[in-house]
C-alpha cells in the first residue's frame, strides 16, 4: 500500500465514522483517531507516540518506510513511542548529564512514531505555522521527547510543534550491495532520511486536522538533525513539503557533516556483514538486534586504519540523494526557501561552522535568494561542567556542542543548571526569533533586537547571548544576600552557610527553612512579594525560629518537635508527607527525607523540575548536630529515597541548605557519591576519614568530627554516633 493508498483508507475510515459521535477532543490521521493528552501547561495538548509508518522489522528491516497499520476506535497518544535502536549515551558522560539526565529510554526497531503539540483551542481551519524537529546525535543517538525537546513554548506562540523518531545507526543507516539490488533502483542507506521524509509527508497529510497550515512548515534540527535537514533540503522529493528551514550546529557549505558516496558505505556495510558471517540478506534480517552494536565494533576494531568522523550517515544514494550537498547548492538546485542557520561559540568545530554558515547565507544572495539568518550562540552555560575525556573533542563546558537546545524550546526549567533570569530571558528571545521565523521568513518581530540577515554587504552574524545581566546581589544588608534562581524563586543566604528559599506563586508565597536570625529577613522578603506567605521549616534550631518573629505561623516535622530550643509566639503546625502547598500556579509537595535532623523534609517544585531541602539534607553536614542523632542506614535509606524520587518525578535539581557556596544545586551523580559514602559507613567498612575544618560558628567538640570526599560530596559525621 503506498502513500497515496494509505491516504484513501484513512478518507474512508473517516466517512465511516460519520455517523457515529466522534469523541472530543479526537483527531483523524492516517490509521485512524488519536486523541491528546494536556501538555505541561494546561492550554496545551501533546500527542505523544502517533505512528507514521509501519513498524520497521522482521521483512521490513531497511526498507523504505510503509504505510502505517490501521486501528481501531480512538488512540489514546498518552506515552511515547520507542526511541530507535541506538549505541546510547554512555552512563556518567557529559551529554547523559545534561539532556538523558540519568535515565535513557526504551529503545526498539519498532519505532516510527511523532509527536504533536498544539495550542489547545486550535482546530482545523486555523491554519498555524508547523515546526517539524529533526534530533541530532551522530546518526546514531537521541529520539523526539528529549528532555530539552517540548512544544509548549511553542504552543504558546500560536505554533504547532512536531518532533519525529527515526531509524539510527545500523537499523537507520546501513548500505549494502543486496540491500541495493532489492531496492528497484532506489539504493540503500539512508532510511533514516525516508523516515523522515515520511514524517513530513505525514504531516502534509494530517496536520490541518490539528489547526496547521500545511503550506507553513518549518524543518528544523541540531547536529545530525541539522545535517538531515541540509540533506532534505538538497532532496527533489522534498519540494513541495518544506517552506522554511532553521539548521543548528550542523550545516552550510563545507561544512563538519557531509554524504558519502554509495560505494563506499556500501564497501563498508559489506564488510562489516561479511565480518559477522552473514552474506545474505535472510541470514541478516534473522540476526537478533541485540547483536548490531558488536557487530559494528567488531569491524571498527579490526580496520588497519582507524575509522574517522562518523560511522554512520547519508550516503548519495541515487533516489533521495543525486549529489553532494554542495554541488546541488552550486547548482542552485536546493529548495529556493528562507533559512537561518547557525552553531555555538565552543561547538565542535566553530571556525569551520562559521565560515560554512556565511559561505551559505552568501551563495544564497549571489543566487538571488534571500541570505540567511545566521547566528552564534556564545552564553557560557552557568554550572560545573567537566572535561571531554581523552580523545574528545574540547572541553564540555560554555556554549558547547548542543548548548541552545534548552533555550530554543524554552524548556530551561527542565535543566540541572542554576539558570538566571538572564537565561529565562534569552530562552524568550530566542523562541521569539524561532516562531517568528516559523510563521513570516524573518525572526524579527515585537519584543526582540533586530537581526539583520547575513549579507554581502553587511556579513552579519546575530549573537545569543544574556544582556544586561545583573550578576551582584539582588540586596544586601546585614550580611545577606539574595539570588534570584529562576523567575519565581530566590535563594537567600547570610553570608556563612545558612541558606532559605523563596519561592512564589499566583496567590501565595512559601519561605523554605528559615535558618537565619537577621532582623532584616522580613524587609528582604517583602522586596520580592506582598503575597500571603508561609513560613516553612523542618527543625526548630535556635538559629531558625528568630527570623521567624515577623510571621504568624511556621510549619515543621512532628519529629523535630523535640529539638525546639527557642520559644515561639505564633502558630507550629505540622508537615507531613506528601502535604501540598498550593501557590497558584505551582504546587508544592513535602517529602519525609531524615537527614540533618530525624525530621528533615524536601519540598518538591515539578514546575522548575527542583527540589529544596530544609537544612542540610544532601549536603553531607548530617552529623554536626545536636542529638538526637539518626542513625547511618537511616541517612543511606533516606538519600536512595531522594534519588528515587528526583528519578521518578524528572527532577533535575536538588538546592540545599548550609552549602550555598557551591553556587550549584546538586544532581543525581552528586546523590549517588553520597550514597557511596554513606553505604561504606553504614555497612562498616574501612575508610580513611579526614579531620573537618570547623567554621567558626558551629561549636561541636572537634575531635570526633570526621568527613569522607568523593568529587562535590562531602559526608560529615560524628565519628562517636554512626549507629
Amino acid at each position: 500500500m503506498n502513500s497515496l493508498h494509505s491516504f484513501l483508507f484513512a478518507a474512508l475510515l473517516c466517512s465511516a465514522c460519520a455517523g457515529s459521535q466522534q469523541p472530543e477532543g479526537a483527531v483523524m490521521v492516517d490509521g485512524g483517531l488519536v486523541q491528546g493528552v494536556v501538555a505541561d501547561a494546561s492550554d496545551v495538548v501533546v500527542y505523544k507516540g502517533i505512528p507514521y509508518a509501519a513498524p520497521p522489522v522482521g521483512d521490513l528491516r531497511w526498507k523504505a518506510p510503509q504505510p502505517v497499520e490501521a486501528w481501531k476506535g480512538v488512540r489514546l497518544c498518552d506515552s511515547w513511542g520507542d526511541a530507535s535502536l541506538q549505541g546510547g549515551q554512555q552512563e556518567g558522560s557529559f551529554y547523559w548529564k545534561e539532556f538523558y539526565q540519568g535515565k535513557a529510554p526504551k529503545m526498539s526497531e519498532d519505532c516510527l512514531y511523532l509527536n504533536v503539540w498544539k495550542p489547545a483551542d486550535a482546530k482545523a481551519g486555523d491554519k498555524l505555522p508547523v515546526m517539524v524537529w529533526i534530533h541530532g546525535g551522530a546518526y546514531q543517538n537521541g529520539y523526539g521527547y528529549e528532555e530539552e525537546f517540548d512544544g509548549t513554548a511553542f504552543a504558546h506562540q500560536g505554533v504547532i510543534l512536531v518532533t519525529v523518531n527515526y531509524r539510527l545507526g545500523m537499523c537507520g543507516f546501513l548500505a549494502h550491495p543486496l540491500l541495493s539490488a532489492e531496492s528497484d533502483g532506489t539504493g540503500s542507506g539512508n532510511y533514516g532520511l525516508l523516515d523522515q521524509l515520511e514524517a513530513l509527508r505525514w504531516v502534509n497529510r494530517n496536520i490541518e486536522a490539528f489547526g496547521g497550515d500545511k503550506g507553513c512548515v518549518t524543518l528544523f534540527g541540531q547536529s545530525a538533525g541539522a545535517g538531515s535537514v541540509q540533506s532534505l533540503l538538497s532532496s527533489p522529493l522534498t519540494k513541495g513539503l518544506v517552506h522554511r528551514a532553521i539548521i543548528q550546529s550542523g550545516g552550510g557549505l563545507s561544512g563538519i557533516i557531509a554524504a558519502k558516496s554509495l560505494e563506499s558505505a556500501e564497501a563498508m556495510g559489506q564488510g562489516m556483514w561479511d565480518e559477522a558471517g552473514c552474506t545474505t540478506l535472510e541470514q541478516m534480517r534473522a540476526t537478533s538486534s541485540d547483536e548490531f552494536q558488536k557487530i559494528l565494533s567488531g569491524y571498527l576494531m579490526k580496520q588497519k586504519v582507524p575509522m574517522m568522523g562518523l560511522p554512520w550517515g547519508p550516503c548519495i544514494d541515487g533516489y533521495l540523494l543525486g549529489d553532494t550537498l554542495n554541488n546541488v547548492a552550486y547548482r542552485g538546485e536546493t529548495l529556493r526557501i528562507p533559512t537561518m542557520i547557525g552553531y555555538c561559540s565552543e561547538d565542535i568545530a566553530p571556525a569551520v561552522m562559521q565560515q560554512a554558515a556565511v559561505d551559505w547565507s552568501l551563495l544564497q544572495e549571489e543566487q538571488g535568494l534571500n541570505p540567511s539568518y545566521v547566528y552564534c550562540f556564545n552564553r557560557d552555560l552557568p554550572g560545573m561542567d567537566m572535561p571531554a575525556p581523552a580523545g574528545g573533542f574540547g572541553d564540555m563546558k560554555g556554549a558547547f556542542h548542543s548548548a541552545e537546545l534548552w533555550y530554543v524550546f524554552g524548556t530551561l526549567g527542565r535543566c540541572w543548571r542554576p539558570m538566571t533570569p538572564g537565561d529565562y530571558e534569552l530562552s524568550r528571545r530566542m523562541v521569539a526569533y524561532w516562531t517568528n521565523f516559523a510563521r513570516t521568513g524573518n525572526p524579527n518581530g515585537e519584543g526582540v533586537p533586530q537581526w539583520n540577515a547575513c549579507s554581502k554587504a553587511d556579513p552579519h552574524i546575530q549573537s545569543l547571548n544574556v544582556e544586561n545581566e545583573h550578576k551582584e546581589n539582588l540586596y544586601e544588608g546585614n550580611n545577606l544576600s539574595v539570588t534570584q534562581l529562576n523567575p519565581e524563586t530566590w535563594q537567600i543566604e547570610n553570608g556563612t552557610i545558612s541558606t532559605l528559599y523563596l519561592l512564589k506563586g499566583t496567590k501565595r508565597a512559601l519561605l523554605i527553612d528559615t535558618g537565619m536570625t537577621g532582623d532584616s529577613l522580613d524587609a528582604v522578603v517583602r522586596r520580592f512579594t506582598d503575597l500571603p506567605l508561609d513560613v516553612v521549616i523542618s527543625h526548630n534550631h535556635v538559629d531558625h525560629v528568630g527570623g521567624n518573629r515577623f510571621f504568624p505561623e511556621v510549619w515543621m516535622h512532628p519529629a523535630d518537635k523535640g529539638v525546639r530550643n527557642e520559644p515561639y509566639d505564633g502558630k507550629v503546625l505540622d508537615l507531613q508527607e506528601g502535604q501540598q502547598f498550593d501557590l497558584g500556579d505551582r504546587l508544592i509537595e513535602v517529602i519525609h527525607v531524615p537527614g540533618h535532623t530525624p525530621g528533615s523534609v524536601a519540598f518538591i517544585d515539578t514546575k522548575y523540575r527542583s527540589a529544596f531541602t530544609s537544612d542540610a539534607f544532601g549536603s553531607g553536614h548530617v552529623w554536626l548536630q545536636l542529638q538526637p542523632h539518626i542513625p547511618m542506614t537511616t541517612y543511606l535509606a533516606s538519600c536512595e529515597k531522594m534519588v528515587g524520587i528526583m528519578r521518578s518525578k524528572g527532577l533535575t535539581k536538588l538546592y540545599v541548605g548550609h552549602f550555598g557556596p557551591y553556587g550549584d544545586p546538586f544532581d543525581y551523580q552528586y546523590m549517588q557519591d553520597m550514597i557511596e559514602l554513606a553505604g561504606k559507613l553504614s555497612r562498616g567498612e574501612q575508610v580513611e576519614p579526614k579531620d573537618y575544618p570547623f567554621s567558626k560558628h558551629i561549636d561541636i567538640a572537634a575531635p570526633n568530627a570526621k568527613c569522607l570526599i568523593k568529587n562535590r560530596a562531602t559526608l560529615v559525621y560524628d565519628a562517636n554516633h554512626i549507629n
